[in-house]
């Protein structure tokens, strides 16, 4: 990770919390489990420790991870003496209400590579699987106990962010830290069957459609998958329908790069899902977002042809990860 300012150790973060208080704990735009669990967890350990702790409500969220921050949903008025971003790598990914606290982010917990450093203070280790490892690591040095809640939200971060432990992010250390959570109570079964194992009529639906849909190229290495609003509508799906489909693209046999374009309000999503050697990150900052090598994302404006063309476009100048062939170059041109 480049850095222009002092990255925080995670003892160094743990007693920058407890030196402060009266905090306000931001999550980021589509919400996942890891900023969500992480959330949840670094709340419930503050109070337990004595401090005023709140979350600013995500008007994104859904029943299935709202469920775990709602009791925390700070009151009107609230004035923070502290405002706490986690698995934020970019201002661009705070929610709208958030903007108010742009300029006076205090500290950023975070575990992106591509962080973009934009709080006063920076706790950002690329090396945590999720960031749910790093929160874990710092709630454990500011002394806080884990309860078993405590244990759920951190579980939920950490299995979510690797893919129920399927994703090369994992590492010995992920698996250390969830064996310990086990052994303080988490409800690892229930969990994984709710997350992992559990799906709508309407995620069926939507899946079946698109992977019906699904564009190959380059010799099926790689898959593109438009969700478009039509699909959508079609499947009956609904936000928290849509859970995984930034994964389903890369499951197909053979294929190195999937790319899922999603139609959204603010543009076209697109999540970018690769295989080593190819960097995921790379394919999305070159529309302005960013992420993991293997996992990354970003949003352009526009119709989903343009996106799916300006996609396929970068796909195309991946010359050091993969030598495409001529025949694998222009199988890629719309």
């Amino acid at each position: 990770m480049m850095t222009n300012k002092p990255n925080m150790t995670a003892r160094e973060m743990a007693d920058y919390l407890l030196a402060h208080d009266r905090f306000l704990v931001l999550t980021h735009r589509r919400p996942d489990g890891d900023t969500v669990g992480s959330a949840a967890a670094l709340l419930h350990g503050l109070r337990s420790l004595g401090k005023e702790a709140y979350c600013l409500q995500n008007p994104d969220l859904t029943h299935r991870y709202g469920q775990y921050v709602e009791a925390f949903y700070a009151p009107e008025g609230y004035e923070p003496g502290c405002i706490v971003a986690v698995d934020i790598a970019a201002p661009g990914l705070l929610t709208e209400n958030a903007g108010v606290y742009a300029g006076r982010i205090d500290a950023c917990i975070d575990h992106h590579g591509t962080n973009e450093e934009f709080a006063a203070n920076i706790c950002v280790h690329p090396e945590c699987a999720a960031n749910g490892e790093l929160i874990y690591q710092i709630l454990c040095l500011m002394g806080a106990e884990i309860t078993p809640e405590m244990a759920d939200v951190l579980y939920i971060a950490i299995s979510t962010d690797t893919g129920a432990f399927c994703y090369s992010n994992t590492s010995a250390q992920t698996h250390r830290i969830v064996a310990d959570l086990i052994d303080r109570g988490c409800h690892m079964a229930q969990l994984n069957k709710k997350l992992f194992e559990t799906m709508s009529r309407a995620s069926a639906n939507l899946k079946g459609a698109v992977y019906g849909g699904m564009q190959y190229y380059a010799g099926g290495a790689v898959a593109l998958a438009a969700v478009t609003n039509e699909v959508i509508a079609k499947a009956g799906a609904r936000d928290d329908d849509m859970e995984a489909v930034s994964a389903w693209a890369r499951r197909v046999k053979g294929v190195v790069i999937g790319l899922t374009l999603t139609e959204r309000p603010e543009g076209i999503k697109v999540s970018v899902r690769t295989e080593a050697p190819v960097d995921a990150a790379r394919i999305a900052r070159e529309f302005g977002g960013g992420g993991h090598p293997r996992a990354a994302g970003c949003t352009i404006p526009g119709t989903m042809e343009e996106a799916c063309k300006a996609l396929l476009g970068a796909v195309m100048r991946l010359e050091e990860e993969l030598a495409w062939t001529s025949e694998e170059r222009e199988a890629l041109s719309l």
